[in-house]
């Protein structure tokens, strides 16, 4: 979405001298998940597929995200913004960052998971001031959420 979004103000709008983007914000979040059963489907599996243990697989999924909807009664912290993007100055460079982030545990429990989503704001020159959010506690998007699952899940006090 934003890499587009940035790909179409450089193809779009250069010869423009004032353009305002739309949607004008654009925010990066991540929400710690705790859901065992999601964590054995995806990863006990490999332990026996058809009799066999192919726990060695466990090592290639690890490092792949799974695109999905999240149960909101999984979300075990409360989310962080990790990214602030204007989308009216960002730039594709912008788009590639890493950053240090705290989950406040909301459930004492396992987490199983780390998930992320965008939020999306239509607010400069806006009368009434839009917010369209693919995160787990909003309505089901197609975008869905990003879900990094960890090898081992850590048990997590709220607090």
């Amino acid at each position: 979405f934003l890499l587009s979004l940035c790909m179409s103000k450089i193809k779009f709008h250069q010869s423009v001298s004032v353009v305002t983007v739309y949607p004008d914000i654009c925010t990066i979040s991540l929400v710690a998940v705790g859901d065992m059963n999601k964590h054995a489907d995806k990863l006990l599996f490999w332990e026996d597929v058809y009799g066999f243990d192919m726990s060695c697989m466990k090592k290639a999924v690890i490092p792949e995200a799974v695109v999905e909807v999240l149960d909101p009664n999984t979300l075990i912290s409360t989310a962080n913004v990790i990214k602030h993007i204007d989308c009216n100055t960002a730039s594709t460079p912008d788009l590639e960052f890493s950053s240090d982030f705290t989950l406040t545990i909301t459930t004492s429990t396992k987490c199983t998971a780390v998930a992320g989503y965008f939020d999306i704001f239509f607010e400069k020159n806006c009368h009434k001031k839009v917010l369209f959010s693919t995160g787990p506690q909003c309505t089901k998007t197609h975008w869905k959420q990003t879900v990094f699952l960890l090898e081992k899940p850590i048990p997590v006090e709220a607090g």
